[in-house]
């Protein structure tokens, strides 16, 4: 957005970045502006912009899948819709950003959960039980195994539970 205001693009002209509400206003009008973008691109065709938090492609629209029809997308959806920007407040922005960092903790713990139980994203809550079990069986103290590795196995499972991953 620096870059953007730098260039001279008017939508970010007084943008103050030390401000939250600014920076907000400032992002959502330049996704907004992607969004419409990406939709004139979609009717002219030859090209498509995906768009995610992360990341911003352009990229060729050919084959089958430049013909099946655009899933639904909630942040489209979002950004398309000037009254969000019309009617977010500083505190809405505040906790707009407190549930990001929580979310992002959770996935982080996630990741680190289905590292201890040898497994990576995609994992399905069958194969995250098979590899408890599994693990869980060698690392029980009768067996020969370590109450400290059993607990870390017990804990990455109540992990992944809390996160809605395992029944």
């Amino acid at each position: 957005m620096r870059l953007l205001r730098e260039q001279g693009a008017p939508l970010l002209g007084d943008l103050d970045f030390t401000d939250t509400l600014h920076l907000f206003r400032g992002h959502f009008l330049l996704f907004h502006v992607l969004y419409r973008l990406a939709d004139q691109l979609g009717r002219e065709g030859g090209w498509r912009l995906d768009i995610s938090p992360l990341t911003i492609q352009l990229v060729a629209a050919h084959g089958c899948g430049a013909m099946l029809p655009m899933q639904r997308d909630g942040l489209r959806d979002y950004y398309l819709d000037m009254g969000q920007l019309e009617t977010t407040t500083s505190a809405d922005v505040r906790a707009m950003l407190a549930g990001a960092w929580t979310r992002l903790h959770a996935v982080s713990e996630v990741g680190k959960a289905l590292e201890v139980l040898g497994l990576r994203e995609p994992a399905d809550a069958a194969t995250i039980r098979r590899s408890y079990r599994r693990m869980a069986m060698r690392a029980h103290p009768d067996r020969g195994g370590s109450t400290q590795c059993l607990q870390a196995l017990n804990a990455a499972l109540a992990t992944l539970k809390a996160a809605g991953r395992v029944a």
